[in-house]
């Protein structure tokens, strides 16, 4: 037998009532929900990611360059700064065997930058380098893009963006604000810190 209460519409008005608080109450406890799922997402998003290398998937590892902390892959030689230890970049690089340290713990020639060679050379050095290293970066994100730690924040969980700071191109993350740098673009950091505005291009970075 129909129930007599109901409208031709579906509802009466007391049915209408408790239908419209229903959907009140769902809408309302969905954006809870969603905003502990989301919590829940990055928090393990940052477990999974934790320590491992955003571009070929391996471990970090923590390593001390002359006071400077910085997290090193032992799969690709890449590393990882945070943001506080960037900071500390301009100063660690005047203590004596800063660029030596660097040298010998990613395998490239260092050099004394008061006897290296001249502006003219430094930019000349990053040009030459920058086409090898770009089809380097090419090939690895065409291997690795669809992989689950391509490009993913080893601290945060974010996502790391493609930045270029006088021809040294670092991943940046929005989120924490560390940057990831391939072995190679290292090798540029001797030749790029001569460059006029290379320490105002790294700050930029930070803010």
């Amino acid at each position: 037998m129909a129930d007599e209460r109901i409208n031709p519409e579906g509802y009466d008005k007391e049915a209408e009532y408790f239908y419209r608080k229903n959907l009140e109450l769902i809408e309302q406890t969905r954006k809870k929900l969603d905003a502990e799922r989301a919590a829940v997402r990055q928090r393990e998003q940052k477990k999974a990611h934790w320590m491992v290398c955003p571009k070929c998937g391996g471990k970090l590892q923590e390593v001390n360059l002359k006071g400077v902390m910085a997290d090193h892959c032992d799969g690709c030689d890449g590393v990882f700064l945070n943001k506080g230890e960037i900071e500390l970049i301009p100063h660690a690089r005047r203590v004596r065997g800063w660029v030596a340290t660097i040298a010998d713990l990613f395998g490239f020639e260092g050099q004394n930058r008061e006897d290296a060679a001249s502006h003219r050379k430094d930019v000349e050095f990053i040009e030459h380098a920058r086409k090898k290293l770009d089809a380097e970066r090419a090939a690895v994100r065409q291997r690795e893009q669809k992989k689950a730690h391509w490009m993913v924040c080893p601290k945060c969980g974010g996502k790391l963006q493609e930045v270029n700071a006088k021809g040294v191109v670092a991943d940046h993350c929005d989120g924490c604000h560390g940057i990831f740098l391939d072995k190679g673009e290292i090798e540029l950091i001797p030749h790029a810190r001569e460059l006029e505005g290379w320490e105002t291009a790294v700050k930029e970075l930070l803010e």
